[in-house]
């Protein structure tokens, strides 16, 4: 079984399609860039520090975390672009938490990935995983393009509404994996 193929959609949603979105609910495009850099800049924080908060409480509990953070950051930011406008700087922190919890998660999934298949199938397993996940990331950008064609078009924020119940998936399915990496239990004052 591939691990947690859905979490290629979410990551590439928001990497290919925040600035359109952001420009179409009305941002100048030098805003909705600058969005995208706190997206960015929010992948840098949740891939270093995910992999610091595996080490000492294991990947069950990280990455069922930065799935919630994903949902609830994805799920806020619809609620931001429902009001009347949009604030920048609590949109940016919203945009921030989504990056880190998405591409933070991203970054891991790989060694959670090995650590779930015995060595003599690692290779085919991860790369299955991987070729689904694509096949995901492919999905999950021709979604939103059919959400943006869609006659009438509806509120922006639906957009991240759907988005974000969809990523509900990937934190239950993380979680219910059956090997983790474990917690780290050598502290550096016992080495």
């Amino acid at each position: 079984m591939c691990p947690n193929p859905q979490r290629r959609p979410g990551l590439y949603t928001y990497a290919n399609w925040l600035p359109t979105v952001l420009t179409v609910a009305g941002f100048t495009q030098t805003a909705a860039l600058q969005q995208h850099q706190f997206f960015n800049f929010g992948s840098f924080f949740g891939a270093v520090g995910g992999a610091i908060l595996i080490g000492r409480y294991g990947s069950r509990p990280v990455g069922t975390g930065l799935a919630l953070l994903g949902v609830g950051a994805t799920l806020l930011i619809g609620v931001a672009l429902a009001g009347s406008s949009p604030a920048g700087a609590p949109l940016s922190l919203l945009v921030l938490a989504a990056g880190a919890a998405f591409s933070g998660m991203q970054s891991f999934l790989y060694a959670v990935g090995a650590h779930s298949y015995p060595t003599y199938i690692r290779a085919a397993g991860v790369g299955c995983a991987q070729s689904i996940s694509r096949i995901g990331g492919v999905l999950g950008g021709l979604a939103a393009g059919a959400f943006f064609g869609l006659k009438p078009q509806p509120p922006l924020s639906a957009f991240f509404y759907v988005l974000g119940s969809l990523v509900i998936m990937v934190a239950v399915s993380f979680f219910l994996l059956r090997t983790h990496i474990a917690p780290n239990r050598i502290r550096v004052e016992d080495a």
